[in-house]
């Protein structure tokens, strides 16, 4: 399978709340909540802080593959917090206890896994990756 990047959002350049996605797809994020914007990173400070891509067109809502990756520094592993979500579709989120999992929505259940004794720890970076062939 050959992929194809839809949507990178380096978080180097905001317009009017906005993180612009570097790929010519234009699938930008509105940045909502009381989230606070750094050159290349932002920092969520409340549970209804998000980022929100608009599907625009089949680039988000027609894939047979995916593959989702993050840069994090969670500060406290107090509730799941998701990292990257798409409505009824996909979710990459870490659990209560640090452990990264994710899922895919196949129309009817939801599919997922998880990354076992692995965990992310608190207020260090870690980049993180989640993988869906469309087979396995």
């Amino acid at each position: 399978m050959s992929w194809t990047t839809v949507c990178d959002l380096r978080m180097k350049s905001y317009t009017n709340n906005t993180s612009i996605d570097s790929t010519d797809f234009n699938n930008d994020a509105t940045i909502l909540g009381n989230l606070t914007t750094h050159p290349g990173y932002v920092s969520f400070h409340e549970s209804d802080d998000q980022m929100e891509i608009m599907v625009k067109d089949d680039s988000l809502s027609r894939f047979v593959g995916l593959r989702l990756q993050a840069l994090v520094k969670p500060s406290n592993f107090i509730r799941r917090y998701n990292i990257i979500e798409g409505w009824m579709s996909f979710a990459f989120f870490i659990e209560s206890n640090g452990q990264l999992a994710g899922g895919i929505f196949d129309g009817q259940n939801w599919v997922g896994l998880d990354s076992g004794n692995t965990t992310v720890k608190a207020n260090k970076w870690a980049r993180v990756s989640f993988e869906y062939d469309g087979v396995s």
